[in-house]
């Protein structure tokens, strides 16, 4: 179905409604105004009650990146991309890069009138997928040469937002003290909690699932523990604890980038990632490599947070705690499991980092 601005009640310039030739599922794109340039906006993976539902999302959500560009003043118009999902379907990775095809095709055919990037239900590597069959696509990784993850820029974007707000109501731009509702822990959300935190708001958070969120939010409070413990010290990071050991706060941060990936990349996303700092013929190399060397401590700071964003963007987007992966250890592996088995790996972790951190500049407690 492609329906446009011929029909009077409608205000967009296009709206492409079509059945991915090798999903099957709606691929919906919207394109609301080039008026102003081309047409930008985020692709989004999301279960809907019926696939109308969706199209009704794409329509409002692209009226309203066109809102935005023209508020922010930027050459460009509004788009949406919507791939509609049946309520309690879970793609598989093959399927997964069938709908990302499917995206890139349709977006394709509208010759560069409008770009995607990732949205609720997609990350950069998707877009490295959708960048497969077409060029107008953002935000790939960076090693793709992209932009790589838009969340921490979105929600600085908002944390200024608020500060505007803030200081249009009573004058003051600071956020310490104030009442914040934050609705939803995803992508940004996740962000966004902990810069209101840190900047002193009083926080009231919700999201719809309540069991994700717990234990979600304990591994979070684990891999914080250790970013603090790293942070402050450069090259005094590749520190041996007592010798011949060869344990140290660069070496924890470069396995624990290895352990993330493994996890959430490989068993439960079903990527061929290989191990960043160890192989099979160097399965030490993650802390044998680990060098007083700026050029290294910065590669592994890099390399782990870019393994947990990927992680808490596969957290936030799973529909529930029991989605599966293969282990060819362990067999099949829920999320639930994933998340509880990093709990205790990071607690184990963090005990030696503990005893680390002290050893080279006294520091004790978070």
């Amino acid at each position: 179905m492609n329906a446009t601005s011929e029909h009077p009640e409608l205000e967009h310039e296009e709206v492409v409604v079509r059945r991915g030739q090798r999903s099957g599922l709606p691929i919906i794109v919207a394109v609301h105004s080039t008026a102003r340039g081309r047409a930008i906006g985020g692709c989004r993976f999301w279960q809907y009650p019926h696939w109308t539902d969706g199209l009704a999302d794409a329509l409002r959500l692209s009226a309203g990146m066109t809102d935005k560009c023209a508020a922010a003043g930027v050459r460009h118009g509004g788009g949406k991309t919507v791939v509609a999902l049946p309520p309690g379907q879970v793609l598989d990775p093959t399927g997964r890069r069938d709908a990302l095809h499917d995206v890139g095709d349709v977006i394709d055919s509208l010759h560069g009138r409008y770009a995607t990037g990732p949205d609720v239900g997609t990350t950069p590597d998707d877009m490295a997928a959708i960048g497969e069959r077409t060029t107008n696509v953002f935000c790939k990784p960076r090693e793709l040469g992209g932009s790589g993850d838009s969340s921490p820029h979105t929600a600085v974007g908002v944390m200024a937002a608020l500060r505007a707000l803030c200081t249009h109501l009573d004058g003051r731009a600071a956020l310490d003290g104030r009442r914040i509702g934050l609705v939803g822990l995803g992508h940004v959300g996740t962000l966004l909690a902990r810069e209101l935190a840190a900047a002193g708001a009083r926080l009231i958070v919700a999201d719809t699932n309540a069991a994700r969120r717990e234990v979600a939010d304990v591994l979070r409070a684990q891999r914080t523990t250790l970013e603090l413990k790293c942070a402050g010290v450069g090259a005094a990071l590749s520190r041996r604890s007592v010798e011949p050991s060869t344990l140290s706060l660069l070496g924890l941060l470069r396995h624990l980038a290895d352990v993330e990936r493994r996890w959430f990349r490989c068993v439960l996303a079903g990527q061929d990632a290989r191990p960043l700092f160890s192989s099979e013929d160097d399965p030490d190399g993650d802390f044998d490599g680990a060098v007083a060397d700026p050029v290294v401590v910065a590669t592994a700071w890099e390399a782990w947070r870019g393994e947990v964003a990927f992680a808490e963007h596969f957290v936030a987007d799973a529909p529930h705690l029991d989605v599966e992966g293969a282990d060819s250890w362990r067999g099949k592996v829920s999320l639930r499991w994933v998340l509880v088995h990093l709990i205790e790996e990071y607690a184990r972790h963090n005990g030696h980092a503990d005893l680390l951190r002290e050893r080279i500049d006294g520091a004790i407690g978070v």
